[in-house]
């Protein structure tokens, strides 16, 4: 936690070898630049919460960002505050991820994030994961495989600027948990769940 640390330069960090990058930027809450255009991360297996509590980096690109072997991704971009826009390149490849709980929670004023390509048939752990974006006008989640699925609690409470949410597709039949999916997500017009299976369901 380099809660204090206002400038870090990591342009010339070789990251070609490295596998865990979990937690590396976690809470450097006076950064207001964070350069990783330049990592390899095709070795990376982990990177849960590795921009968790970046509150005023502005911009941050990991368009280039290859993550075809990455499994973790919960709070990746938790508390990013800063960040208004995320683009993600043909190489941010989530095809093995598993866990993308809280992955861009608190991102109070993020307006854009095209999650439309994301590959999630592995995943099991979705709690959370647009928890208080409340900035974000376009979540389109319509191609996500829910089918292994068993957690969305919070996934998109507090989503205070979307209308519409198509989940006719998703698959919840081993869902156990759907706490506060859609709570306080208010102006929210409609809402059709009724393809939705609930037997495994217990909160």
């Amino acid at each position: 936690q380099c809660k204090e640390l206002n400038t870090l330069n990591t342009t010339s960090f070789d990251t070609s070898k490295v596998t865990d990058m979990s937690y590396m930027f976690e809470e450097c809450n006076s950064l207001s630049v964070l350069d990783v255009s330049k990592f390899v991360t095709t070795e990376v297996t982990n990177m849960a919460g590795m921009f968790k509590g970046c509150k005023i980096v502005d911009n941050l690109d990991v368009s280039g960002f290859n993550t075809k072997k990455v499994t973790d991704m919960s709070s990746m971009f938790c508390e990013c505050n800063g960040v208004s826009t995320l683009e993600f390149g043909s190489s941010f490849d989530t095809s093995n991820v598993e866990d993308m709980s809280y992955m861009f929670s608190y991102c109070r004023y993020l307006k854009k994030a095209d999650v439309s390509k994301f590959t999630t048939n592995k995943v099991k752990n979705m709690a959370g994961m647009f928890y208080y974006c409340y900035s974000l006008r376009d979540i389109n989640v319509e191609q996500f495989d829910t089918s292994l699925v068993t957690d969305m609690s919070y996934m998109f409470s507090y989503c205070n600027s979307i209308t519409e949410l198509k989940l006719e597709k998703f698959k919840t039949n081993k869902v156990t948990n759907l706490y506060y999916m859609f709570a306080y997500s208010q102006y929210l017009l409609s809402l059709d769940l009724s393809s939705f299976e609930t037997a495994s369901v217990n909160n």
